[in-house]
Protein backbone atom coordinates (compact mmCIF):
# COMPACT_ATOMS: atom_id res chain seq x y z
CA UNK A 1 0.00 0.00 0.00
CA UNK A 2 0.86 3.67 0.07
CA UNK A 3 3.91 5.18 1.47
CA UNK A 4 4.32 8.60 2.78
CA UNK A 5 6.09 9.41 -0.30
CA UNK A 6 4.06 7.33 -2.95
CA UNK A 7 1.33 7.82 -5.59
CA UNK A 8 -1.92 7.17 -4.45
CA UNK A 9 -3.23 5.67 -7.92
CA UNK A 10 -6.97 5.83 -8.12
CA UNK A 11 -8.85 3.80 -11.32
CA UNK A 12 -12.43 4.93 -13.00
CA UNK A 13 -14.19 4.05 -16.12
CA UNK A 14 -16.30 5.74 -18.24
CA UNK A 15 -17.70 6.61 -21.89
CA UNK A 16 -18.51 9.86 -23.32
CA UNK A 17 -21.65 10.19 -21.44
CA UNK A 18 -20.41 9.74 -18.14
CA UNK A 19 -16.82 11.42 -18.39
CA UNK A 20 -18.65 14.20 -16.42
CA UNK A 21 -19.75 12.14 -13.47
CA UNK A 22 -16.04 10.70 -13.46
CA UNK A 23 -14.83 14.09 -13.04
CA UNK A 24 -17.46 14.64 -10.19
CA UNK A 25 -15.74 11.69 -8.32
CA UNK A 26 -12.08 12.74 -8.87
CA UNK A 27 -13.18 16.67 -7.68
CA UNK A 28 -14.61 14.82 -4.23
CA UNK A 29 -11.40 12.67 -4.14
CA UNK A 30 -9.06 15.95 -4.36
CA UNK A 31 -11.24 18.34 -2.42
CA UNK A 32 -11.33 15.44 0.60
CA UNK A 33 -8.08 14.22 1.01
CA UNK A 34 -6.04 14.81 3.95
CA UNK A 35 -2.49 14.08 3.41
CA UNK A 36 0.12 15.60 0.95
CA UNK A 37 0.31 12.09 -0.47
CA UNK A 38 0.47 12.48 -4.71
CA UNK A 39 -2.85 12.07 -6.37
CA UNK A 40 -2.75 9.90 -9.79
CA UNK A 41 -6.11 9.31 -11.76
CA UNK A 42 -6.46 6.89 -14.09
CA UNK A 43 -9.39 7.37 -16.67
CA UNK A 44 -10.55 3.92 -18.60
CA UNK A 45 -12.81 4.18 -21.64
CA UNK A 46 -13.62 3.09 -25.39
CA UNK A 47 -13.30 6.79 -26.64
CA UNK A 48 -13.58 10.56 -25.43
CA UNK A 49 -14.20 13.24 -28.19
CA UNK A 50 -11.43 16.23 -28.09
CA UNK A 51 -13.90 18.51 -26.02
CA UNK A 52 -13.88 15.76 -22.88
CA UNK A 53 -10.18 15.04 -23.04
CA UNK A 54 -9.65 19.29 -23.11
CA UNK A 55 -11.67 19.20 -19.64
CA UNK A 56 -10.00 16.65 -18.03
CA UNK A 57 -6.69 18.29 -19.28
CA UNK A 58 -8.16 21.21 -17.56
CA UNK A 59 -8.94 19.69 -14.39
CA UNK A 60 -5.88 18.32 -13.90
CA UNK A 61 -3.96 21.80 -14.48
CA UNK A 62 -6.84 23.21 -11.86
CA UNK A 63 -5.98 21.21 -9.25
CA UNK A 64 -2.43 19.99 -9.80
CA UNK A 65 -3.35 16.10 -10.12
CA UNK A 66 -2.34 14.08 -12.64
CA UNK A 67 -5.09 12.48 -14.64
CA UNK A 68 -4.77 10.18 -17.04
CA UNK A 69 -7.31 9.19 -19.83
CA UNK A 70 -6.63 5.49 -21.28
CA UNK A 71 -8.51 4.59 -24.63
CA UNK A 72 -8.92 1.57 -25.24
CA UNK A 73 -8.79 0.20 -29.08
CA UNK A 74 -11.60 -2.06 -30.47
CA UNK A 75 -9.13 -4.78 -30.69
CA UNK A 76 -8.44 -4.50 -27.00
CA UNK A 77 -12.55 -4.65 -26.57
CA UNK A 78 -12.63 -7.75 -28.68
CA UNK A 79 -11.63 -9.86 -25.37
CA UNK A 80 -14.42 -8.36 -22.98
CA UNK A 81 -17.83 -9.81 -22.62
CA UNK A 82 -20.73 -8.49 -24.86
CA UNK A 83 -23.83 -8.53 -22.45
CA UNK A 84 -26.52 -6.04 -21.82
CA UNK A 85 -23.95 -3.66 -19.40
CA UNK A 86 -21.62 -0.77 -21.58
CA UNK A 87 -18.58 -2.25 -22.85
CA UNK A 88 -16.83 0.72 -20.13
CA UNK A 89 -18.09 -1.55 -17.25
CA UNK A 90 -15.92 -4.41 -17.80
CA UNK A 91 -12.31 -2.09 -18.44
CA UNK A 92 -11.66 -2.49 -15.00
CA UNK A 93 -11.14 -5.96 -15.38
CA UNK A 94 -7.76 -5.06 -17.72
CA UNK A 95 -6.07 -2.84 -15.35
CA UNK A 96 -3.58 -5.40 -14.05
CA UNK A 97 -2.35 -5.68 -17.52
CA UNK A 98 -2.44 -2.12 -18.49
CA UNK A 99 -1.16 -0.70 -15.85
CA UNK A 100 1.77 -3.24 -15.33
CA UNK A 101 4.29 -0.63 -13.12
CA UNK A 102 1.50 -0.46 -10.56
CA UNK A 103 0.98 -3.02 -8.14
CA UNK A 104 -2.12 -1.40 -6.05
CA UNK A 105 -4.90 0.94 -6.62
CA UNK A 106 -8.16 2.05 -5.17
CA UNK A 107 -11.41 1.74 -7.98
CA UNK A 108 -14.64 3.87 -7.54
CA UNK A 109 -17.30 3.43 -9.18
CA UNK A 110 -18.77 7.20 -11.23
CA UNK A 111 -21.88 7.13 -8.92
CA UNK A 112 -20.75 7.67 -5.86
CA UNK A 113 -19.11 11.20 -4.07
CA UNK A 114 -15.88 10.31 -1.71
CA UNK A 115 -16.47 12.51 1.88
CA UNK A 116 -13.18 10.94 3.18
CA UNK A 117 -8.99 10.95 2.72
CA UNK A 118 -8.87 8.92 -0.34
CA UNK A 119 -5.42 7.57 1.28
CA UNK A 120 -7.11 6.27 4.64
CA UNK A 121 -8.74 3.80 3.13
CA UNK A 122 -5.76 2.74 -0.17
CA UNK A 123 -4.12 2.62 3.34
CA UNK A 124 -6.74 -0.63 4.34
CA UNK A 125 -4.70 -2.58 1.97
CA UNK A 126 -5.81 -5.96 0.63
CA UNK A 127 -4.06 -7.94 3.40
CA UNK A 128 -2.81 -10.54 1.26
CA UNK A 129 -6.30 -11.18 -0.78
CA UNK A 130 -6.66 -9.76 -4.24
CA UNK A 131 -9.12 -7.30 -3.14
CA UNK A 132 -10.88 -5.49 0.32
CA UNK A 133 -14.50 -4.68 -0.53
CA UNK A 134 -17.29 -3.79 1.52
CA UNK A 135 -20.30 -5.74 1.73
CA UNK A 136 -23.56 -5.29 -0.55
CA UNK A 137 -26.45 -4.45 0.28
CA UNK A 138 -28.42 -7.85 -0.22
CA UNK A 139 -26.05 -9.48 2.69
CA UNK A 140 -26.84 -6.39 4.49
CA UNK A 141 -30.44 -6.29 4.04
CA UNK A 142 -30.60 -10.00 3.83
CA UNK A 143 -32.19 -10.74 0.62
CA UNK A 144 -29.07 -12.92 -0.89
CA UNK A 145 -31.10 -14.58 -3.08
CA UNK A 146 -31.57 -11.64 -5.60
CA UNK A 147 -28.66 -12.70 -7.17
CA UNK A 148 -28.84 -16.72 -7.43
CA UNK A 149 -24.61 -16.44 -8.43
CA UNK A 150 -25.04 -16.34 -4.31
CA UNK A 151 -26.29 -20.30 -4.36
CA UNK A 152 -22.79 -20.99 -6.52
CA UNK A 153 -20.73 -19.46 -3.59
CA UNK A 154 -19.61 -21.63 -0.64
CA UNK A 155 -19.85 -18.06 1.66
CA UNK A 156 -23.29 -16.61 0.11
CA UNK A 157 -22.82 -14.34 3.33
CA UNK A 158 -19.83 -12.99 1.88
CA UNK A 159 -21.36 -10.96 -1.63
CA UNK A 160 -19.48 -7.66 -1.44
CA UNK A 161 -20.47 -4.58 -3.90
CA UNK A 162 -17.49 -3.82 -6.27
CA UNK A 163 -18.08 -0.38 -6.80
CA UNK A 164 -16.07 0.41 -4.49
CA UNK A 165 -12.54 -1.51 -4.31
CA UNK A 166 -8.79 -1.50 -3.28
CA UNK A 167 -7.16 -3.96 -5.68
CA UNK A 168 -3.73 -5.93 -5.23
CA UNK A 169 -2.87 -5.82 -9.22
CA UNK A 170 0.44 -7.93 -8.18
CA UNK A 171 -1.94 -10.77 -7.16
CA UNK A 172 -4.08 -10.44 -10.13
CA UNK A 173 -1.18 -10.81 -12.44
CA UNK A 174 0.34 -13.62 -10.16
CA UNK A 175 -2.62 -15.29 -10.00
CA UNK A 176 -4.28 -14.66 -13.50
CA UNK A 177 -7.34 -12.99 -11.77
CA UNK A 178 -8.51 -11.49 -14.58
CA UNK A 179 -8.87 -14.51 -17.03
CA UNK A 180 -10.82 -16.76 -14.00
CA UNK A 181 -13.47 -13.35 -13.82
CA UNK A 182 -14.06 -13.27 -18.09
CA UNK A 183 -14.68 -16.87 -17.23
CA UNK A 184 -16.99 -16.98 -14.57
CA UNK A 185 -19.01 -13.98 -16.27
CA UNK A 186 -19.74 -16.38 -19.55
CA UNK A 187 -21.07 -19.14 -16.72
CA UNK A 188 -23.46 -16.46 -14.80
CA UNK A 189 -24.37 -13.96 -17.75
CA UNK A 190 -27.81 -15.86 -18.03
CA UNK A 191 -28.21 -16.38 -14.13
CA UNK A 192 -27.46 -13.02 -12.78
CA UNK A 193 -27.77 -9.16 -13.68
CA UNK A 194 -24.67 -7.95 -11.67
CA UNK A 195 -22.60 -10.06 -14.24
CA UNK A 196 -18.96 -8.79 -13.54
CA UNK A 197 -19.89 -8.12 -9.47
CA UNK A 198 -21.41 -11.80 -9.60
CA UNK A 199 -18.50 -13.26 -11.30
CA UNK A 200 -15.99 -11.35 -9.01
CA UNK A 201 -17.62 -12.69 -5.81
CA UNK A 202 -18.22 -16.46 -7.33
CA UNK A 203 -14.31 -16.60 -8.18
CA UNK A 204 -13.35 -14.88 -4.90
CA UNK A 205 -15.73 -16.73 -2.71
CA UNK A 206 -14.67 -14.75 0.70
CA UNK A 207 -11.39 -14.22 -0.10
CA UNK A 208 -11.06 -10.46 0.33
CA UNK A 209 -10.51 -8.21 3.40
CA UNK A 210 -13.63 -6.76 4.11
CA UNK A 211 -13.93 -2.54 4.41
CA UNK A 212 -15.60 -1.15 6.82
CA UNK A 213 -19.26 0.11 5.60
CA UNK A 214 -18.48 3.90 5.71
CA UNK A 215 -16.17 3.33 3.01
CA UNK A 216 -19.07 2.39 0.49
CA UNK A 217 -22.31 3.21 2.00
CA UNK A 218 -24.87 2.02 -0.30
CA UNK A 219 -28.15 4.73 0.07
CA UNK A 220 -30.52 1.39 -0.08
CA UNK A 221 -29.28 0.98 3.42
CA UNK A 222 -31.00 3.98 4.36
CA UNK A 223 -33.98 3.58 2.09
CA UNK A 224 -34.32 -0.08 3.93
CA UNK A 225 -33.93 1.24 7.83
CA UNK A 226 -35.84 4.44 7.16
CA UNK A 227 -35.36 6.10 10.05
CA UNK A 228 -34.18 3.69 12.21
CA UNK A 229 -30.53 4.06 11.55
CA UNK A 230 -30.51 6.37 14.00
CA UNK A 231 -30.92 4.06 16.42
CA UNK A 232 -28.06 1.20 14.32
CA UNK A 233 -24.42 1.49 15.28
CA UNK A 234 -24.02 -0.60 12.65
CA UNK A 235 -25.90 2.09 9.92
CA UNK A 236 -25.45 4.76 12.00
CA UNK A 237 -21.72 5.14 12.57
CA UNK A 238 -21.40 4.57 8.16
CA UNK A 239 -23.58 7.54 7.93
CA UNK A 240 -22.48 9.91 10.63
CA UNK A 241 -19.07 9.87 9.44
CA UNK A 242 -19.12 8.97 5.40
CA UNK A 243 -15.81 8.22 3.50
CA UNK A 244 -17.75 6.97 0.10
CA UNK A 245 -21.63 7.19 -0.12
CA UNK A 246 -22.89 5.22 -3.02
CA UNK A 247 -25.69 5.91 -5.38
CA UNK A 248 -26.32 2.37 -6.41
CA UNK A 249 -29.91 3.06 -7.12
CA UNK A 250 -31.69 4.49 -10.45
CA UNK A 251 -31.63 7.63 -8.47
CA UNK A 252 -28.55 8.89 -9.33
CA UNK A 253 -27.19 12.42 -7.67
CA UNK A 254 -27.23 14.18 -11.11
CA UNK A 255 -30.78 13.84 -12.06
CA UNK A 256 -32.08 17.92 -10.77
CA UNK A 257 -35.06 15.92 -9.29
CA UNK A 258 -34.04 13.26 -7.01
CA UNK A 259 -33.79 14.05 -3.83
CA UNK A 260 -31.78 11.81 -1.65
CA UNK A 261 -29.35 12.10 1.38
CA UNK A 262 -25.83 13.55 0.26
CA UNK A 263 -26.93 14.17 -3.02
CA UNK A 264 -26.30 17.98 -2.38
CA UNK A 265 -22.99 17.24 -1.17
CA UNK A 266 -22.31 15.44 -5.03
CA UNK A 267 -23.67 17.97 -6.78
CA UNK A 268 -21.65 20.66 -5.18
CA UNK A 269 -18.69 18.62 -7.01
CA UNK A 270 -20.25 18.48 -9.61
CA UNK A 271 -20.44 22.31 -10.51
CA UNK A 272 -16.82 22.65 -9.52
CA UNK A 273 -16.17 20.66 -12.46
CA UNK A 274 -15.47 21.69 -15.89
CA UNK A 275 -18.69 20.13 -16.69
CA UNK A 276 -20.67 21.89 -14.20
CA UNK A 277 -21.77 24.97 -16.49
CA UNK A 278 -23.43 22.26 -18.24
CA UNK A 279 -26.14 21.83 -15.88
CA UNK A 280 -27.56 18.87 -14.64
CA UNK A 281 -30.24 16.72 -17.24
CA UNK A 282 -33.63 16.50 -15.90
CA UNK A 283 -35.67 13.11 -14.91
CA UNK A 284 -36.96 11.19 -18.08
CA UNK A 285 -40.70 10.66 -18.19
CA UNK A 286 -40.34 7.16 -17.18
CA UNK A 287 -38.21 8.51 -13.84
CA UNK A 288 -40.58 11.33 -13.24
CA UNK A 289 -43.30 8.66 -13.46
CA UNK A 290 -41.26 6.45 -10.58
CA UNK A 291 -40.39 9.27 -8.58
CA UNK A 292 -43.86 10.29 -8.25
CA UNK A 293 -44.74 6.72 -7.21
CA UNK A 294 -41.91 6.83 -4.39
CA UNK A 295 -43.30 9.71 -3.03
CA UNK A 296 -46.80 8.95 -2.43
CA UNK A 297 -45.68 5.71 -1.70
CA UNK A 298 -43.34 6.87 1.50
CA UNK A 299 -46.34 9.31 2.08
CA UNK A 300 -48.69 6.34 2.41
CA UNK A 301 -46.09 4.50 4.49
CA UNK A 302 -45.88 7.29 6.96
CA UNK A 303 -49.69 7.51 6.96
CA UNK A 304 -49.68 3.75 7.71
CA UNK A 305 -47.21 4.51 10.54
CA UNK A 306 -49.02 7.40 12.39
CA UNK A 307 -52.36 4.90 12.23
CA UNK A 308 -50.59 2.26 14.08
CA UNK A 309 -48.98 4.73 16.49
CA UNK A 310 -52.48 6.43 17.22
CA UNK A 311 -54.16 2.86 17.67
CA UNK A 312 -51.77 1.98 20.04
CA UNK A 313 -52.21 5.18 21.97
CA UNK A 314 -55.92 4.69 22.16
CA UNK A 315 -55.88 1.32 23.50
CA UNK A 316 -53.64 1.98 26.00
CA UNK A 317 -55.57 5.23 26.80
CA UNK A 318 -58.89 2.67 26.66
CA UNK A 319 -56.83 0.50 28.94
CA UNK A 320 -55.98 2.90 31.56
CA UNK A 321 -59.68 4.54 31.77
CA UNK A 322 -61.47 1.33 32.39
CA UNK A 323 -58.13 -0.09 34.69
CA UNK A 324 -59.72 3.71 36.47
CA UNK A 325 -62.93 2.44 36.33
CA UNK A 326 -62.76 -0.73 38.17
CA UNK A 327 -60.86 0.93 40.82
CA UNK A 328 -63.33 3.75 41.05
Amino acid sequence: MPTANSEIHVLLAADEAYAGYAATVIASVIDNERTTTPLHFHVFSDGFSKETHHRFDLMAKRFDVSIEVEEFSPADLESLPHTRHTINAYLRLLAAERLPDIDALVYLDCDLVVLGSISELAGIGTNGTPVAAALDTIVLCGYEDSDPVTELMSNPGTYFNSGVLVLDLAYWRENDVTTKIMRAIERITPISSYEDQAAMNLVFDGNFNTLPLKWNLQVPLLDYYFGKWRKSEFIGDAYRDPGIVHFTTPRKPWKRQHSQPFASKYRKYWRSTPWGADGLPPMSGDEVKTRISEIVGGVRRRVRGTKRRMTGKSNVLQSTAEKLAIKG
